[in-house]
Formats: C-alpha cells, sequence, structure tokens
C-alpha cells in the first residue's frame, strides 16, 4: 500500500504539474495573442496616419500643378494674343511702308526738279542701291 500511495502521490504531483504548465502556456499564448493585436492595432494605426499624411500631400500637390496648369494655359492665351497684334501690327508696317513709298514716289513725279534716277534711288532705297 505504501509503495501504491508513493505510486498516486507522483502521478497527482505529475498531473498538477502537468495542468500547472498548461494553465501557463494557455496564459502566455493569450498574452502573445494580446502582443501581437497590439502590435497590429499601432501599426494600422500609424499606417491610418501615413496615408492620411501622403493623402494631404497628394492633395497640395495636385492643388500645385492645377495652379500650374492653369497659369500655363493663360500664359499661352497671352502669347497667342500676343502674335496676333506683332501679325496685325507687321500688316500695318507693311501698309504704311508702301503707303510711304508711294506719296514719295507721287512727290517726287510731281517735282520740277525730279529725274528718273532720283525716282529709282526713292524705289529701291539708298540701302539696296549700295548693295546694287
Amino acid at each position: 500500500k505504501h509503495a501504491y500511495d508513493g505510486a498516486l502521490d507522483d502521478a497527482l504531483a505529475s498531473v498538477y504539474d502537468n495542468v500547472h504548465m498548461r494553465a501557463e502556456l494557455a496564459a502566455a499564448e493569450e498574452m502573445l495573442d494580446k502582443c501581437v493585436a497590439e502590435a497590429q492595432k499601432a501599426a494600422l494605426d500609424d499606417a491610418a496616419v501615413m496615408r492620411q499624411e501622403l493623402q494631404d500631400q497628394y492633395q497640395q500637390q495636385e492643388q500645385v500643378a492645377l495652379a500650374a496648369e492653369a497659369r500655363c494655359k493663360e500664359a499661352e492665351s497671352q502669347i497667342s494674343a500676343a502674335r496676333g497684334r506683332i501679325a496685325a501690327l507687321r500688316a500695318e508696317a507693311a501698309e504704311l511702308v508702301a503707303a510711304n513709298q508711294s506719296l514719295k514716289h507721287a512727290v517726287l513725279s510731281d517735282s520740277s526738279w525730279s529725274a528718273p534716277e532720283l525716282l529709282r534711288h526713292y524705289e529701291k532705297g539708298p540701302a539696296q542701291e549700295q548693295d546694287a
């Protein structure tokens, strides 16, 4: 009986140790799960903050780009208008030069001292006559 009681005591101690170890393992697993969940939550919170910051930066850069595009379109329209004014001014200048030459020719033709050499001189212009 004494040997039997010793074996029972050993078995009881073993069962107690087993139950105790299982409880510690379960507590450790719960602690691990809790730590993992907290780490995941912290990572998700950090990621959400970073995503919001990136979204804000994107919105700001998008506004800057839209403003730059608007300035470019405005500049292009100003350039186009300026080119139109330049073309009109060139046409007006050509008309004025032609009218000026016509008036010079008429004045020289009506003049008593006009000679064909002088008329050719004014029709060609002094710079063109030197080149000839």
